[in-house]
């Protein structure tokens, strides 16, 4: 599959593949590339403040570094269990 790399061709395919080319309430427009911090950057480089920071379960913004490296710790030991665990 080609890379997709604009802003204008992301919307393309989410109109194709998502109902109402999106989710929720947001502008179907929109489509993010990253996040750092407290600021997102759509696919044509355009910055904006993220307002809504994953509707409030990110508090400490987009890559904190201390999250980060917690995460990558307990990947390879599992992400999801039914049972008890120690996680």
């Amino acid at each position: 599959m080609d890379r997709i790399s604009t802003q204008s061709e992301w919307q393309q395919r989410a109109r194709a593949v998502l109902p109402a080319g999106g989710f929720g309430n947001f502008d179907a427009g929109m489509i993010m590339d990253r996040g750092i911090g407290s600021r997102i950057w759509d696919m044509d480089g355009n910055e904006y403040v993220d307002y809504l920071i994953g509707s409030g379960p990110m508090l400490l913004g987009h890559g904190h570094p201390e999250v980060m490296e917690a995460v990558l710790e307990q990947l390879p030991k599992g992400q999801t269990f039914f049972a008890n665990n120690t996680l």
